[in-house]
């Protein structure tokens, strides 16, 4: 029985990993193709999900179609967790506690509190917005990273791509500093779609004049405080308190430095030239750039990139338009290092290609 448990547990991770919650789902076929499990080893897993009312499905054989339900996802979640118990300690001695492996050296990297994504326009309102949150929470400087403010950049031979990705996925708490400059930006771009498809806390708020219309798919579900209304930059100082776990000082301790960030968010920062493509910027819509640093940020939020993809449900996840992970994947994953090992018409699955051994993912 253990061994029917096992291939039941990868068959629900694969819709897991796909995002096959209702009404997203995937025929028996391509679950087949994808899970690389012998025919009647599968049949029975299928079975067991089926019985266990872990997976809603359809007759029909292959063309049968499989999503997983609420008692499906707790059940990967639960199989996940002890996975997790068991090579938990490993993975800690790996990182060797805060160092990140950089090629052959290593650097030393603080444990980052508050991550804040922003444009380097808007560095005048973030500046503001750090000695709020130091001055409200008492959080020291190096738990705080914003990358044109000095004394929160990263530390000296860094290196930019991998710290950033790194530092986005690890902070306990991330603010998204919403303007029209920040979703010009190809860096803020890949933050947010990182972050995004990491489904950790993530908190967007609004300064310079922007207001939620700003906020294309898919961060235009989620509320977006405004820095420049005075009780909601109340509530974002709760919210990260209770994110981290810190007793927030009392309210006049920092009224100067609240209204001083009030303040400055109020204001309308100038578009810089040259920084907005028109196609994004004329029609509100993302342009193949935009999709690209989208995806980018999401493939690196993966917990393995090996995992098939399924075209659809990935564009639905990221707002992005129907056909453009179809048509960009490939793209995306040969920047990475990775090559194609299977395609069909509504997924495709990646392999390490010849040279993965020089990148390391964080």
């Amino acid at each position: 029985m253990a061994g029917i448990r096992e291939d039941a547990a990868t068959i629900a991770k694969l819709l897991y990993d796909l995002k096959c919650f209702k009404p997203a789902s995937i025929t028996v076929g391509e679950l087949k193709e994808s899970v690389e499990l012998p025919a009647n080893d599968f049949d029975v897993a299928d079975s067991y999900l089926l019985q266990s009312n872990l997976v809603d499905g359809t007759h029909g054989g292959d063309r049968g179609h499989r999503s997983l339900n609420t008692a499906g996802v707790e059940f990967v979640e639960s199989e996940l967790a002890n996975v997790s118990k068991e090579d938990g300690s490993a993975q800690r001695n790996n990182l060797g506690q805060g160092e990140v492996e950089m090629g052959q050296s290593k650097q030393k990297t603080a444990q980052i509190d508050i991550f804040i994504c922003h444009s380097s326009v808007d560095a005048e309102v973030a500046e503001a917005l750090i000695d709020l949150l130091r001055s409200a929470l008492n959080i020291p400087a190096e738990r705080i990273r914003c990358t044109s403010v000095d004394g929160y950049m990263l530390p000296a031979g860094a290196s930019t791509d991998e710290q950033l990705r790194q530092e986005v996925h690890e902070a306990t708490t991330f603010i998204a500093l919403i303007t029209q400059a920040s979703l010009a930006s190809a860096y803020v771009l890949f933050e947010l779609g990182a972050r995004w498809g990491a489904h950790l806390h993530f908190a967007p708020v609004l300064s310079s004049g922007a207001d939620a219309s700003i906020m294309r798919k898919p961060l235009e579900n989620l509320h977006a405080l405004k820095l420049y209304v005075t009780a909601q930059v109340h509530q974002l100082v709760d919210e990260i308190a209770y994110q981290l776990n810190r007793t927030k000082s009392s309210a006049s301790a920092y009224q100067k430095q609240l209204d001083n960030l009030v303040d400055l968010a109020s204001k309308t920062t100038p578009m810089p030239n040259k920084q907005v493509s028109r196609s994004s910027q004329d029609t509100g819509q993302y342009n193949d750039t935009d999709r690209m640093v989208i995806l980018s940020g999401w493939w690196d939020s993966r917990s393995d990139e090996t995992a098939p993809i399924s075209y659809d449900n990935t564009d639905i996840e990221l707002g992005l338009d129907a056909g453009a992970t179809k048509r960009l994947i490939e793209i995306v994953a040969k920047e990475k290092n990775y090559i194609v090992e299977t395609k069909g018409q509504h997924l495709i699955k990646f392999k390490h290609g010849p040279n993965i051994a020089r990148f390391h993912r964080f």
